[in-house]
């Protein structure tokens, strides 16, 4: 199941950036910051966002928000439900 997660409501939620199902990155700041001088590829960027950035899923059945953080081994879940008016 490496590419699913599953949301509160037990819907299955696809977390593949590459096939079209809407997956966001959240770039903090400090990803966003680079020192002074840094000469960075735009490939390297692109990595170095993916690398320290989380993800942003929707869940399409309860409409949840899922933010996923898959960093340094850990495997990190919160989900946010829409508020009621």
């Amino acid at each position: 199941m490496g590419s699913w997660v599953r949301c509160k409501c037990d819907e299955l939620v696809h977390k593949n950036w590459f096939c079209g199902t809407g997956v966001s990155l959240v770039a903090s700041e400090d990803a966003l910051d680079l020192p002074d001088g840094n000469q960075m590829t735009a490939n390297q960027l692109v990595d170095k966002l993916f690398a320290e950035s989380d993800m942003l899923l929707r869940c399409w059945n309860c409409s949840r928000i899922i933010l996923l953080n898959e960093r340094g081994g850990e495997f990190v879940v919160k989900f946010f439900a829409p508020e009621e008016d």
